[in-house]
């Protein structure tokens, strides 16, 4: 019998938070690079240190990228976004490819 790694052991995850410093309201998403809303949010971090990159946009699509974070080794580290920087959306890829 061939073992099974479980897939969430596979998975890169990102967590948003509504405060700085990673506090407050969290979420949760898949970094699958998908688009997901980062409005009302200011921090984030990545699951672990597995190779990733972070997209953020000023638009509500994805769309007029404003900055990238690719494969920042993170690992649990929390990402502040500045205050005077307006991010409406965010996608992550579960490898070191950022979106455009």
């Amino acid at each position: 019998m061939i073992p099974l790694l479980a897939a969430s052991a596979l998975a890169v995850n990102v967590t948003v938070f509504t405060n700085f410093n990673c506090g407050g309201t969290s979420a949760v998403f898949p970094a699958d690079s998908s688009c997901h809303s980062f409005s009302g949010r200011n921090s984030f971090l990545v699951s672990d240190a597995a190779e990733h990159c972070v997209s953020v946009y000023s638009g509500a699509a994805c769309e007029s990228s404003t900055f990238q974070f690719p494969n920042p080794n993170q690992d649990g580290e929390c990402t502040n976004i500045e205050a005077s920087v307006i991010i409406q959306s965010f996608s992550a890829s579960a490898d070191n490819t950022c979106a455009n």
